[in-house]
């Protein structure tokens, strides 16, 4: 008697939907804003969350316009979703600032000639 192909498949598929990156999102803790529990639930459900960082504070809005319909963000959401990623894209920046007596970030060698 054959072992039926699918009962060989199912203690595999974990395996490979893992190796393929295909993991659940991770749930944002209780201690986050609403809008990073929505932006990790809504918008996570097509691609990996974007880095804060990723836009500048100012941008952040035009971007949930344009992809908030296809996560199906309600007003309501998108507003809470937008004060979250400016928030952290702000606090984001402020913590990427250089102290004052940081050394100026090294200069690329010119291709040119002189």
């Amino acid at each position: 008697m054959r072992t039926p192909r699918s009962l060989v498949l199912v203690p595999i598929l974990p395996l490979w939907l893992a190796a393929a990156g295909c993991q659940p999102p991770q749930a944002a803790p209780d201690s986050a804003m609403p809008g990073q529990r929505i932006y990790e639930s809504k918008c996570a459900r097509c691609h990996l969350p974007w880095p804060v960082r990723k836009f500048a504070p100012e941008a952040w809005p035009e971007k949930v316009d344009e992809f908030g319909p296809r996560a199906g963000l309600t007003p309501e959401g998108k507003r809470k979703v937008v004060e979250y990623l400016q928030a952290a894209s702000r606090k984001a920046a402020a913590s990427q600032t250089s102290p004052p007596n940081a050394p100026p970030d090294p200069v690329a060698p010119s291709n040119s000639r002189e």
